[in-house]
């Protein structure tokens, strides 16, 4: 066996060592590019939540008529009622008079178009509205406006008379804040009595599109207002009826929007008694 020349072996082991010094480096520069970039990260998220203006929103002692549209994008027959909700937008008594939402729900995902805005717990609200006999079935598109199944739309489309239920109650006044992704809330009743009350709180996505490709709505642009991407429920602090939690996480599809904002509403034994909302400057 022939044995390697000492001048030959010296070489090789001048290159292994150069290897170990170049690996040793290369982790350590990976290293601290790893620390770098998450403090980075870190600091800009913070730099976000510390610098996003506090968002303040505060409803009268009159009832606020909350509309909530359960609808779909697999479901041919929701565009016409998301056109409706959109005219919101330009209402002057949006937010004051009106705050509307729209939950889209997932148990038509399987006809052929997953509905990107739509969860479980979407579908589930839509279903504990029918348990509680506020609607009679569901399906969609389904209005309900102050907790009560709404079929006025579809009569609306025909006779454009057709408007929403009055309402002259007064259930009291519904201050809300968001700061520094932290949410603020306070119910002031005209009555002492306290019921399970609970707030919930919402983020709605406005001047959103989505291209269908496939099922009922195939080759279709699809425009949404109100579209609700991310909610939470909270529970009073004390009986003077004050919340305080974490908001909303804010998802990335919150970046294809024009327009974005938060919505607030107060629930009495599960019947949405007042809300208050508006546009957000930034987050």
């Amino acid at each position: 066996m022939k044995q390697i020349h000492p001048d030959v072996w010296s070489y090789l082991q001048d290159i292994l060592e150069w290897e170990k010094i170049v690996k040793s480096i290369s982790s350590y520069f990976s290293f601290f590019l790893c620390v770098f970039s998450a403090q980075v990260i870190a600091s800009s998220a913070q730099m976000t939540s510390e610098n996003a203006p506090t968002f303040y929103a505060q409803s009268g002692q009159d009832r606020v008529q909350i509309i909530e549209l359960f609808s779909s994008e697999g479901c041919h027959s929701c565009p016409p009622a998301d056109k409706w909700l959109s005219q919101y937008t330009h209402d002057p008594d949006l937010w004051q008079k009106y705050v509307p939402l729209a939950f889209h729900v997932d148990y038509w995902d399987y006809i052929g178009w997953k509905d990107r805005f739509a969860k479980q717990r979407f579908s589930q609200r839509q279903y504990q509205y029918e348990r509680r006999g506020a609607t009679g079935q569901v399906y969609t598109p389904q209005f309900v406006v102050n907790g009560k199944e709404w079929r006025g739309w579809f009569r609306h489309r025909i006779d454009k008379s057709v408007t929403l239920p009055k309402v002259k109650d007064t259930p009291g006044q519904l201050t809300f804040k968001v700061k520094e992704q932290t949410i603020f809330a306070e119910f002031n009743k005209p009555k002492s009595e306290s019921n399970y009350v609970v707030l919930h709180v919402a983020l709605l996505a406005s001047d959103i599109r989505s291209h269908i490709t496939r099922g009922e709505n195939k080759r279709k642009t699809l425009e949404h207002d109100f579209v609700v991407l991310n909610h939470k429920s909270y529970r009073a602090l004390d009986n003077d009826l004050t919340f305080e939690g974490s908001a909303p996480d804010i998802p990335n599809i919150a970046k294809e929007a024009g327009k974005l904002a938060w919505a607030a509403w107060i629930e009495e034994n599960g019947v949405p008694v007042q809300a208050t909302g508006g546009w957000i400057n930034s987050l």
